[in-house]
């Protein structure tokens, strides 16, 4: 597993930098980041990762565990062997994140850094019975017009970012992207569904 580890850190040490440029961007990074994760899944089937560039902070690798054990564990052997970098920090799953959804988009460029997000809604379209896990339709308030491939992947992390990658990964199973505040929905501000389910969660 040793041999796997090493070659996945020579991957991000091929590609961080041409990743970073592309997030602050707002372009396409897909290829660089397949072949990161396609190494990452040697070590492991279900591990991946996302990356997030947050202005006057290191940049911050995150590999998702989903709040399985089992995956934690095998994080925390890679992360033995992590590079040295003053510019980046690596951690092992993603922590909720504590205050409101504007101050996260504020210190995160999910578009790029010349797109605003005044605000992300939320309707249930469907729970499935056997997983109870949700499908949610999402509207993205914002300043710019994208294509929806690119909202679509910007909101898997902005979502795991502000819920957490356990509870994101626990309670929902897709997003689909609506490109206007259709009337057919009930759209609610996310922190609405954030208090739904860390109330359903608690002990």
């Amino acid at each position: 597993m040793i041999t796997q580890i090493l070659h996945f850190w020579n991957s991000f040490e091929n590609h961080k930098e041409s990743m970073v440029v592309a997030l602050k961007r707002g372009h396409n990074y897909d290829n660089a980041l397949a072949q990161m994760r396609a190494h990452l899944q040697k070590i492991h089937k279900d591990l991946s990762l996302i990356i997030l560039v947050e202005l006057g902070q290191p940049h911050r690798l995150h590999f998702i565990t989903k709040g399985r054990l089992k995956l934690k564990k095998m994080v925390t052997k890679i992360l033995v062997t992590a590079p040295y970098d003053s510019g980046w920090s690596f951690h092992n799953g993603i922590m909720p994140w504590e205050g409101n959804l504007m101050e996260l988009c504020n210190r995160h460029p999910f578009l790029g850094e010349d797109t605003v997000i005044y605000e992300v809604y939320f309707d249930i379209v469907e729970i499935y019975k056997a997983s109870r896990k949700l499908a949610l339709v999402v509207y993205v308030e914002k300043n710019r017009s994208h294509p929806k491939y690119i909202i679509n992947d910007s909101m898997k992390t902005l979502l795991l970012m502000y819920f957490g990658d356990e509870m994101y990964y626990r309670n929902i199973a897709r997003i689909k992207i609506a490109q206007r505040k259709y009337r057919a929905y009930n759209f609610a501000p996310i922190s609405q569904l954030k208090k739904i389910l860390e109330f359903a969660i608690k002990p």
